[in-house]
């Protein structure tokens, strides 16, 4: 549904199609939570974000990781035994 209400109607001429589109949905809508990367094959996350450029890890893994070390460095568990 849009922002004035309108829906829209997709259709697929096979599963693969479909499959397609809603892979491709779900990572727009997923984006800024991380791109959808949830309950997806590790080698697919991968692939689609090499257009990114090349990673060690998933991008919302690096943005995890980035959080931690900026705000939880002095947290007991994190990164720091007690």
């Amino acid at each position: 549904m849009t922002a004035n209400h309108e829906s829209y109607l997709l259709m697929a001429s096979t599963q693969n199609d479909m499959e397609d589109w809603v892979k491709s949905i779900r990572r727009v809508i997923w984006g800024p939570f991380g791109g959808g990367i949830f309950g997806q094959k590790l080698e697919d996350t991968v692939r689609y974000e090499k257009r990114y450029g090349n990673r060690l890890a998933p991008m919302l893994v690096e943005q995890c990781v980035d959080f931690i070390r900026q705000r939880g460095l002095k947290e007991e568990g994190l990164f720091r035994l007690p």
